[in-house]
């Protein structure tokens, strides 16, 4: 796993590596949980979340 590092403004960067294999053109979605954060491509955390039935979790 990276490290990265935060700059005076609160803001991480991501090698151009990273962005290109996650597919992240311009706008992120970040998704947290247990101690986990997520960085997404905002169009395929859209994709990927219209295709998800969260009715299961409400029965």
């Amino acid at each position: 796993m990276d490290s990265v590092e935060v700059d005076s403004s609160g803001r991480i960067s991501l090698k151009q590596e990273i962005r290109e294999g996650a597919g992240i053109e311009k706008d992120v979605v970040l998704v947290g949980n247990n101690g986990r954060l997520e960085i997404w491509d905002a169009n395929s955390f859209e994709e990927t979340i219209d295709n998800v039935d969260l009715s299961v979790f409400f029965k």
